[in-house]
């Protein structure tokens, strides 16, 4: 009897872990896509044309790394925004912080990628 408790567990552990664990690491490019479109698109698991945009904006200033701890000179993050921006916009040390944080400055830009240097990766 204990064998089979002890074997209950052990399935029941290993299908529960796998399934949730990969989904909420929150460093995953998995979990950075659904930050940015659920600033950019309104929910974490839709797809829209801007959040594509952003993605690819995000992609194209960290060189592809998508690192939240990017820095070149002044300036950090996923959307490496610089510092005047940043106390315009807020900033965090986390993708959801940084994705709210570069979508409204999206939308003071006008909803115009003018502001990034790699404003030409969204088109």
């Amino acid at each position: 009897m204990k064998k089979i408790i002890a074997l209950s567990i052990i399935i029941f552990s290993i299908f529960f872990t796998q399934t949730t664990s990969a989904h909420y690491k929150p460093n995953t490019l998995h979990i950075k896509k659904h930050a940015i479109n659920l600033y950019w698109c309104g929910k974490t698991e839709k797809y829209c044309e801007a959040g594509r945009q952003a993605w690819e904006i995000a992609g194209c200033e960290t060189g592809n790394t998508y690192n939240i701890w990017a820095k070149n000179g002044q300036y950090l993050g996923i959307f490496q925004m610089g510092s005047f921006a940043r106390s315009l916009y807020g900033h965090g040390w986390n993708v959801w912080d940084q994705a709210k944080a570069a979508h409204k400055y999206y939308v003071a830009s006008g909803r115009d990628w003018s502001p990034w240097t790699c404003r030409w990766a969204a088109y």
